[in-house]
């Protein structure tokens, strides 16, 4: 394998020597709180790419471009930070050197903690996997020495910045995002993630059928803003004359998607006035129609009947 028994030894002889003369400087390229916090203490470090040539020569994705080589074995770049909006698609290109390498041996991959949860799910050891949060450009002879991959962020991604991990294990094995590659090496990138698109439009329609306990309510989501809507109802008040479901007003769900949408709505007060709005929710945030109001009727007395009764105490 790749001069198999000669490249281990010089392996085992490079990291006696790493860790002697230069333990704080390697040490200090493993980033803090990454993924896996056991990342420095696994006593594995990753492969030297200084004697194996195997090294990325650039990295594109979402504004991030890519082209320092040979900094080390797992190397943090805070300060070149890609840009997604959920649901959108973007293309993440890998070049590796072609020089001395021997793209048999090679296995390049990617990963994105889209949840933020610390992992991407495929270590060992891990007991919920987290899916869509890896991607395989290339293994194995065939991979050219540039590969591409379109990645569309989950609409469910966690607004923030998370972590975009490249790696290349330049020794046939799988490697996974956790640190541990034989031969080659392993950058970090910060991605921020924003939600895109903007909140759905949302119109009110007027109250029908109106009664002393119930009324007909409902509206009219026109416009999804670019993002699946998710939820979509009215919610009502007797106080709150703009009624909203952060300020805790009664909320009736009635599906999602775009179109209209009416219900009926019961138990309430004969009598009252009542204000109410149409919403719809999607990634973006929460719209409101117009605020609308309607009054119940007010509750009658039965109608009595009497019958054989005395002349003087009929009605």
């Amino acid at each position: 394998m790749k001069n198999f028994y000669l490249k281990k030894w010089s392996y085992t002889m490079i990291l006696i020597v790493l860790m002697l003369f230069s333990y704080k400087e390697v040490s200090a390229q493993y980033p803090v709180n990454l993924y896996c916090n056991a990342e420095g203490t696994l006593g594995e470090p990753i492969g030297g790419i200084y004697a194996w040539n195997d090294w990325f020569t650039n990295i594109t994705f979402a504004g991030i471009n890519h082209n320092r080589v040979k900094d080390g074995w797992i190397t943090r770049y805070t300060s070149e930070i890609g840009s997604v909006q959920r649901g959108q698609k973007y293309t993440l290109s890998v070049t590796v050197n072609a020089a001395g390498a021997d793209f048999s041996f090679q296995y390049i991959a990617a990963y994105i903690d889209w949840n933020r949860d610390g992992d991407c799910g495929i270590r060992s050891g891990i007991p919920t996997p987290d899916t869509g949060e890896s991607y395989l450009l290339g293994q194995g002879a065939s991979h050219p020495q540039t590969m591409t991959i379109e990645i569309t962020v989950p609409m469910d991604a966690v607004v923030g910045t998370t972590w975009l991990r490249v790696m290349l294990d330049g020794d046939e094995g799988n490697g996974d995002y956790s640190c541990y590659v034989g031969y080659g090496e392993i950058k970090d990138f910060p991605v921020e993630v924003t939600a895109g698109g903007s909140a759905p439009t949302v119109t009110t329609t007027a109250a029908t059928s109106i009664s002393a306990t119930s009324a007909t309510l409902g509206g009219n989501v026109t416009a999804d803003g670019g993002a699946a809507v998710s939820e979509r109802g009215v919610v009502y008040s007797t106080t709150d004359s703009t009624p909203t479901i952060a300020e805790g007003a009664t909320k009736d769900t009635n599906g999602s998607g775009t179109g209209i949408f009416s219900e009926s709505i019961g138990s309430l007060s004969a009598g009252t006035t009542y204000y109410y709005n149409a919403y719809a929710i999607n990634s973006a945030g929460t719209s409101y129609g117009t605020t609308t109001s309607f009054t119940t009727s007010s509750a009658t007395a039965p109608d009595i009947e009497f019958t054989n009764c005395p002349d003087n105490v009929r009605a």
